[in-house]
């Protein structure tokens, strides 16, 4: 047994046969204990749907059986891997930096180098060499247009005498992400330049997030776990380029480090989720997730 498909809102589990089976029991828990049947006429693969699973447990398990039989096979997938749509991970040295979530591959422009991050390797920008990643046909799981959304990134400013962006999703006839202010230390959201956001010290390894509560019409900051809400005011026009570490233009590049950068769309993170990410400062390394 095993689970794929941990993007998104399905735990998809796939199985081998079993030699007499033409049927097999699928049940889930959040807890590894008690479990729920959720299929019991199932082929040789399932997805477990948002309508079975528990959403903010740490873990999900899922068992499969022969109908009929004695033996479960089980697996688990971690909490943090559903609706998780895009992950650029602490994993790169040299190139583009590949998507190993999702198909939004960020394409090398200028040279940029890699360094030791709080875990794993960073990405380091310079603003005087104009350096950014460009994802020029982005999906549309990086739109932000409608439903809830969360984005966490784990930064080093190196200067704050320059303004740039660390995730910035450019649209026609609107605007989105967030952005850090570096004559300011300030995450803000793109769509809302004059309303503030919350302080971020340079020199320092700091996660930032973004999570916009539709339901709620409410955007919250996150600087470690250090909060800020606000009014959500939702981008509108057609998603072009997205960029890390600068505009997709070009301008506005970000002078410092980017250690790992997550998006789910469709959640709106929790503080505790949140917190789990931060790690009491340690930051928790998603590839070692997967």
């Amino acid at each position: 047994l095993s689970i794929t498909g941990a993007a998104f809102d399905v735990i998809t589990a796939t199985w081998d046969a079993v030699s007499g089976a033409a049927t097999y029991e699928v049940e889930y828990s959040d807890d590894g204990v008690t479990y729920t049947p959720v299929d019991t006429t199932a082929l040789l693969t399932y997805g477990v749907t948002s309508a079975d699973y528990v959403l903010n447990v740490d873990t999900h398990y899922v068992r499969v059986r022969a109908t009929g039989g004695s033996t479960w096979a089980t697996a688990s997938i971690d909490d943090l891997l559903l609706y998780l749509v895009a992950g650029w991970l602490a994993t790169r040295v040299s190139g583009n930096w590949v998507d190993s979530i999702g198909s939004n591959d960020g394409v090398q422009n200028g040279t940029i180098s890699a360094t030791a991050g709080l875990f794993g390797t960073a990405n380091r920008f310079e603003t005087a060499n104009s350096e950014f990643f460009l994802i020029a046909s982005p999906t549309a799981e990086l739109d932000v247009v409608s439903g809830d959304y969360s984005t966490v990134a784990w930064i080093r400013t190196l200067s704050n005498a320059t303004f740039g962006l660390v995730f910035d999703k450019a649209y026609s006839g609107g605007t989105g992400g967030f952005y850090l202010d570096g004559t300011q230390s300030i995450i803000r959201e793109f769509n809302s330049l004059g309303a503030s956001g919350i302080d971020v010290a340079p020199n320092t390894w700091t996660q930032i997030a973004m999570v916009v509560d539709f339901t709620g019409d409410t955007i919250t900051y996150y600087r470690n776990t250090n909060s800020n809400q606000q009014t959500w005011n939702a981008p509108s026009g057609t998603l072009n380029d997205v960029a890390i570490g600068g505009a997709a233009s070009g301008s506005f590049t970000f002078d410092g480090d980017i250690n790992q950068l997550l998006v789910y769309k469709g959640r709106a993170l929790t503080s505790g989720k949140i917190s789990r990410l931060y790690n009491g400062g340690s930051g928790l390394d998603v590839s070692t997730l997967l």
